[in-house]
């Protein structure tokens, strides 16, 4: 028996199967081929961070930022078993590539984008930072 496809994906981690939900939900018969488990490459290949854009900040690319930062959101919304906001820690120290207000600047920026009061950026002090992350270096938090 002959099944006819009108798309076929290589590959079932995080883009293959984003590519073939969006096919299909566009009425399109799609098959996907991965030579092991769906998803089975995807945590050891990848910090799995869907990070909403952070990075794009110190660019000024900040249409990008808001555009990461709608699909973070509905990606959350869609798949909340598959998708969990954990605490990201960014210590800045003295000798740091970028100064701690342009820091806190960024992430306040971030957090007016993102529209998500309850994942907006917290502060730390530095005694709580060392208390989580003993070892570590002390800096500026």
């Amino acid at each position: 028996m002959s099944e006819h496809y009108d798309v076929m994906i290589l590959g079932g981690g995080v883009n293959g199967c984003a590519i073939a939900r969006k096919l299909s939900q566009e009425g399109k018969k799609v098959c996907l081929l991965e030579r092991s488990t769906i998803g089975c490459g995807t945590s050891s290949n990848s910090s799995k961070l869907i990070h909403g854009g952070l990075r794009y900040l110190e660019n000024g690319r900040f249409g990008l930022v808001k555009e990461s930062l709608k699909d973070r959101k509905r990606l959350f919304e869609l798949y909340p078993d598959l998708v969990e906001m954990v605490p990201f820690y960014l210590p800045v120290y003295d000798d740091s590539l970028r100064l701690w207000w342009m820091i806190r600047t960024g992430l306040g920026m971030y957090d007016l984008f993102s529209r998500q009061p309850e994942y907006h950026c917290k502060h730390i002090k530095n005694e709580d930072f060392a208390g989580r992350f003993p070892g570590g270096k002390n800096g500026r938090a």
